[in-house]
């Protein structure tokens, strides 16, 4: 992906990340939040008997709005949660307001 496609992605989802949820039905619905609950919990619930670490630490690459990283931080997870946009990233910590376990960051290509 080049540096425009990346500013034109970002510009976008800007636009639209205080509707971001309701404009992907094919994600925010029952049957596929409960399949991503399903996997989390998995991927955790390994993590943590293969390892002594009690808080496995998540990084939640284009985290958008904090679909995946608000299940993460359920588990008990320290979480970083990036994204191109700023916009996307603001309303997943309204989302998560007491996110003690949770940092964003925003990725600025070159």
């Amino acid at each position: 992906m080049n540096f425009k496609k990346i500013i034109l992605n970002k510009n976008n989802h800007d636009k639209i990340a205080k509707i971001y949820e309701q404009k992907h039905p094919e994600i925010y619905n029952i049957v596929e939040q409960t399949r991503l609950k399903k996997i989390v919990k998995e991927i955790v619930d390994f993590y943590r008997k293969s390892s002594s670490i009690k808080r496995p630490k998540v990084l939640d690459l284009g985290a958008g709005t904090g679909n995946l990283s608000k299940k993460f931080l359920k588990l008990n997870c320290k979480v970083t949660a990036v994204d191109v946009s700023h916009k996307m990233l603001e309303q997943l910590q309204k989302k998560l307001k007491n996110g003690k376990y949770l940092e964003t960051r925003i990725i600025k290509g070159k």
